[in-house]
């Protein structure tokens, strides 16, 4: 597993926190660090109806693809990558100003005004990394099939790039994805520089 690392020794990491959140503000800016835990506990909150077949107003279907990808995430981790960090409780974290400033560029809508904050490890830490590319294709609003959306779990979570992947919808390309921009799933502490 080349993209899951425990340690001890001490490393640097980069997160965009948004002042408005007080749960990250205060942590990040008044505690001065982030800490999670590994919880093994069943971390989804909800499960899908399998009898559903209704109508649901597209302001909501954003909302829901989002959440099905957590579910369709969380559900092959706990089978597959039981080690892995859980996304459901883990620090999102970037391994390089770099990583952070690329997140930046490609989801500005989602960083705003957030301020980047550089913090190193303390004591003992777990941490997967992962092309957060595959999150934006899990998100979308293409209907993919669920065999198609099982390969992108898995490609998540092996760590693979997306890089030149090519979607294929119902035997057409549709897309293939440029730059691909690692996210870090860090399970303990990290400490701010003041």
């Amino acid at each position: 597993m080349e993209n899951f690392v425990t340690s001890d020794v001490q490393k640097t990491f980069y997160v965009w926190v948004e002042a408005k959140d007080i749960y990250a503000n205060f942590n990040a800016n008044m505690v001065g660090s982030f800490v999670s835990s590994n919880n093994k506990e069943d971390n989804l909150m909800f499960l899908p109806n399998s009898n559903f077949s209704g109508y649901i107003s597209p302001f909501q279907s954003n909302l829901l693809r989002g959440y099905k990808a957590e579910y369709n995430l969380e559900l092959i981790r706990k089978q597959y990558f039981a080690e892995y960090p859980s996304r459901l409780v883990a620090t999102f974290l970037f391994e390089s100003e770099k990583d952070a400033m690329r997140y930046k560029e490609s989801h500005s809508f989602h960083v705003g005004n957030r301020q980047l904050k550089v913090g190193k490890t303390v004591s003992h830490y777990a941490y997967s990394k992962h092309d957060l590319a595959w999150i934006d294709f899990l998100r979308s609003p293409l209907l993919l099939e669920e065999e198609k959306t099982k390969e992108i779990v898995h490609k998540y979570w092996k760590g693979e790039s997306v890089e030149n992947y090519k979607l294929s919808v119902l035997e057409n390309s549709l897309a293939v994805v440029g730059q691909s921009v690692f996210e870090v799933l860090f399970i303990g502490r990290i400490d701010f520089e003041k």
